[in-house]
């Protein structure tokens, strides 16, 4: 299954059930506000299909949003001046970054986390890739 958002703006959860790829592309500065939700998701071999669920936002775009996986593997590609504004605990299999921001949002029921499960890639330049987090100390 297949998503792709070009400069436009989509609010909602993106669920995935079943046994398939769940593939969400974005750009032109588009907008998310959603979660991707694979916990309906069966797809059991990701060495053989690939990851449950592949999330790529290029050229500026904004999610606001969080990964419920249900346990399967989820890739994550931020890039070209795009944002993922993270609402909840996320855990994907792996997070590539480039020229890009992941801001973790305050939650006002405690705090959220990110797993990586896989690799946590970042290019460019170095002072381009930040991660945002929310402390109280």
């Amino acid at each position: 299954m297949g998503v792709s958002i070009w400069e436009s703006s989509w609010e909602g959860d993106l669920k995935s059930s079943g046994r398939t790829n769940t593939n969400v592309s974005t750009g032109g500065h588009s907008t998310w506000t959603g979660n991707l939700d694979l916990t309906g998701n069966t797809l059991d071999d990701p060495e053989y299909y690939g990851p449950a669920g592949r999330v790529s936002l290029y050229d500026g775009t904004v999610w606001t949003g969080k990964v419920i996986n249900g346990g399967r593997a989820v890739d994550l590609q931020v890039e070209q001046d795009s944002t993922w504004n993270m609402t909840g605990s996320s855990v994907v299999q792996n997070l590539s970054m480039n020229n890009s921001d992941l801001n973790f949002v305050p939650q006002s029921d405690g705090f959220s986390t990110l797993t990586v499960t896989g690799n946590l890639d970042s290019w460019g330049d170095p002072l381009s890739n930040q991660i945002n987090m929310n402390t109280n100390l």
